[in-house]
């Protein structure tokens, strides 16, 4: 069975200059294993297998 740990960030810590979400921010995360999961209460998830 895969297991994962979660992480959350808060969406203003991976905005863009104009508001957005920030394609280096997410690539970078996603160089790490994090994979995006949603936007909950202006809170992003983040989830990545344990191995």
């Amino acid at each position: 069975m895969k297991k994962y740990e979660y992480m959350t960030k808060s969406l203003s810590s991976i905005s863009g200059w104009f508001g957005g979400l920030s394609i280096d921010i997410l690539n970078e995360l996603g160089n790490e294993g994090w994979e995006f999961v949603g936007i909950v209460s202006e809170e992003c998830i983040f989830k990545r297998e344990i191995k």
